[in-house]
């Protein structure tokens, strides 16, 4: 009897595969350049590149401490990329995120750490 029961069991998990599960890659979301020194009023270009199921799309957002109303610049998409614009005036702390957050997975984003410089301290 006993050896009835492992054939049968040894048949059901061989005939749905060795019991194995394909699970879909997890998503991931990679922000480029990671990591940018950016000057008042300048213009840095970023990118980001979502690895995994669903949709490649992301949503943009600035944040950081002070960054209420466009302190720490805004996020331009463009017919030729999305770019970072720096603001004219340094918020305190001078340096925050901009985020990449995935359209097919909300809980899933990467990000890259600015930190704003006063030109005329280079």
């Amino acid at each position: 009897m006993r050896a009835l029961v492992a054939f049968l069991t040894l048949s059901v998990i061989t005939a749905c595969g060795g019991g194995s599960i394909d699970r879909p890659a997890p998503i991931t979301v990679t922000v480029s350049p990671n990591v940018a020194d950016v000057g008042l009023g300048d213009t840095v270009p970023f990118s980001a590149k979502v690895t995994g199921p669903g949709s490649k799309t992301v949503h943009w957002r600035i944040s950081g401490v002070q960054c209420d109303q466009g302190a720490c610049g805004q996020i331009s998409i463009r017919s030729t990329g999305v770019f970072y614009v720096a603001p004219n005036n340094i918020p305190d702390p001078p340096s925050f995120l901009v985020i990449a957050t995935s359209d097919a997975d909300p809980s899933k984003s990467g990000s890259a750490v600015i930190t704003l410089k006063d030109p005329w301290s280079y």
